[in-house]
């Protein structure tokens, strides 16, 4: 699986082509969407914690950002 996948407290999820680095974020043409329905996440979540039980060993599926990203306003349509 190739995924680039981000899901925000089990609530919003952001699937896309862009790998998660200032250069992709900030340089690249990349396309991403944003997704809220709740239920859709939680879909997305057992997905990734079924896979880690039954095929990766050792994944740890819950991992925890090292670096904070600012994305400029024109890539979000949050608020538009």
């Amino acid at each position: 699986m190739h995924a680039k996948l981000i899901i925000i407290y089990g609530e919003t999820t952001i699937d896309g082509s862009a790998n998660w680095t200032r250069s992709a974020l900030l340089k690249n043409f990349e396309s991403n969407i944003v997704i809220h329905p709740r239920e859709f996440a939680q879909v997305k979540l057992a997905f990734f914690k079924e896979l880690a039980l039954n095929t990766v060993p050792a994944v740890d599926v819950n991992p925890v950002a090292t670096e904070r990203i600012e994305i400029p306003a024109a890539f979000s349509s949050v608020g538009a």
